[in-house]
């Protein structure tokens, strides 16, 4: 009987621990998945409010840029017989480097008729571009008037040397090189944009129509040029007198007495744009919609998969710039979340079934055994190992309840702690004294921060502190809470 009896037992221990596997495998893979979707939703939100934060750095930038322009017509409006030493003082007091990320270039391009030639020749004799007196022949040969000539010109606004070799000389027409360029922005009254591929191809079969000793410096520079300026941007912009503007093309085309000629470096908007990420692993590429294609001007930022890509109308109707934001995809995260939680449950699942049928005679025991175990592996999954402080899934999750409870009187606070030279620790003392440290840092830290506050170990030697603070407070004062001196001593 005692024999029948255990095999009773076995087998309802056997039955129960495959009722147990059934259920607690459908259960665990639920929760995974629910944990998962909601750490998904999190880092989309995350996401979300770093392309903003992007995608408002870009737009600022760029609208400085395209102001560039605006500014000089104004210039030009106040000051119609400016010089090019007037113009170039005028950018230096206005702080051009500051106020304009990636100017390096400008001209003022004048239209000139036949019958105003000899004036401006005049005016050039008076006042070179460049330095360079204009020479007897216009070039390239055959240009018919009216013309379009350099007349002011100010260069290495950003200390390029972009500028030091991007020279437009005297008597070059650029009506006959960039004849539909100008002609179009004249009757659109609008900006054009122009890469710099299509101005190297534009401008290199006339070099050697170039006065000297321009033009020795400028074909010994020409592969240079052509590198350099490839990641320039040009944008060409009409100048009219005053009065209103006709509104058909062909009159707007008459009455154009100029225009303005900028050269910029799209790259310093695109950095610019990611420096205005709260982490790294971001990338900014801006580019143009024009004539059924997209062109690339500028592009910011390290390249890999992605995890979240987003694009944005940055520019004007007349230049319909788009920034494209996207954040690389560290290598292993995509589905951890649901992974750990998922392998943790079936850890645990596994184990309460071993134990009902190891321990079936047993059940209290068994009971207060898988429930201790539960709490472990839970702890585990959850905890840093070194340190024993929450991982990254329970500090967003932490973040998230936070988030939820801040209401319109509190505000979530995060300071991101990274030590720096750590490396040096681990070489100079090894890693069991780098430990140490490690976890000297992170009581420092607990100790720190208010009996609301979450301290975690985001990787490594970097830690994340999250506070939940009155509207209002300052933002530097949980900096403070943790001096470095503190974390030295």
């Amino acid at each position: 009987m005692s024999i029948l009896r255990e095999r009773r037992v076995a087998w309802a221990s056997a039955v129960a621990a495959a009722m147990i596997v059934v259920v607690g495998l459908g259960a665990t893979l639920a929760e995974a998945r629910s944990w998962s979707s909601a750490a998904a939703s999190r880092a989309r939100a995350t996401a979300q409010r770093t392309e903003q934060l992007i995608e408002a750095s870009a737009h600022e930038a760029l609208q400085r840029d395209l102001d560039f322009d605006g500014v000089t017509r104004a210039v030009l409006a106040m000051q119609p017989d400016a010089t090019n030493r007037a113009l170039a003082a005028w950018y230096d007091k206005l702080n051009a480097n500051q106020h304009y990320p990636g100017a390096i270039a400008l001209a003022y391009v004048e239209r000139v008729t036949t019958e105003q030639l000899p004036s401006y020749r005049a005016q050039v004799a008076a006042d070179p571009v460049g330095g360079q007196a204009l020479p007897d022949d216009i070039f390239p040969a055959g240009a018919t008037s009216p013309h379009c000539f350099v007349r002011l010109e100010v260069q290495e606004i950003q200390g390029t040397s972009v500028g030091q070799l991007l020279v437009f000389p005297p008597g070059l027409d650029l009506c006959a090189v960039l004849g539909p360029t100008f002609r179009s922005a004249a009757q659109s009254a609008g900006v054009v944009a122009i890469s710099g591929a299509s101005m190297v191809d534009a401008l290199l079969p006339y070099y050697a129509q170039f006065p000297e000793p321009l033009r020795s410096r400028m074909l010994s520079h020409s592969v240079e040029i052509a590198s350099l300026v490839d990641q320039v941007t040009f944008t060409v912009t009409p100048v009219f007198p005053g009065g209103p503007l006709p509104g058909d093309g062909a009159a707007r085309l008459a009455r154009v007495t100029g225009w303005t000629l900028s050269a910029f470096q799209l790259g310093a908007v695109t950095r610019q744009a990611i420096a205005a990420a709260p982490d790294g692993g971001w990338s900014a590429t801006l580019s143009l919609d024009a004539a059924g294609s997209t062109r690339t001007f500028a592009s910011s930022g390290p390249t890999g998969a992605r995890a979240f890509r987003q694009t944005f109308a940055v520019g004007t109707p007349a230049v319909p710039w788009q920034l494209t934001v996207a954040e690389l995809r560290p290598a292993g995260s995509a589905g951890e979340p649901f992974w750990a939680l998922l392998g943790a449950g079936v850890a645990v699942t596994l184990l309460v079934a071993a134990l009902i049928v190891v321990q079936g005679t047993s059940r209290s025991r068994a009971l207060a055994l898988v429930d201790e175990r539960t709490g472990q592996l839970r702890h585990q999954a959850l905890h840093d190992a070194l340190t024993d402080l929450p991982n990254r899934l329970l500090v967003h999750q932490r973040a998230d309840e936070l988030l939820q409870a801040s209401g319109a009187d509190r505000v979530v606070t995060a300071l991101f702690v990274d030590l720096d030279n750590f490396k040096n620790i681990n070489d100079s003392l090894g890693h069991a004294a780098g430990d140490e440290f490690i976890r000297a840092v992170a009581g420092r830290l607990v100790a720190a921060q208010s009996a609301d506050g979450v301290v975690g170990a985001e990787r490594g030697d970097e830690f994340v502190v999250l506070a939940h603070e009155p509207v209002g407070s300052d933002p530097e004062r949980l900096a403070r809470a943790t001096p470095t001196d503190a974390l030295t001593r």
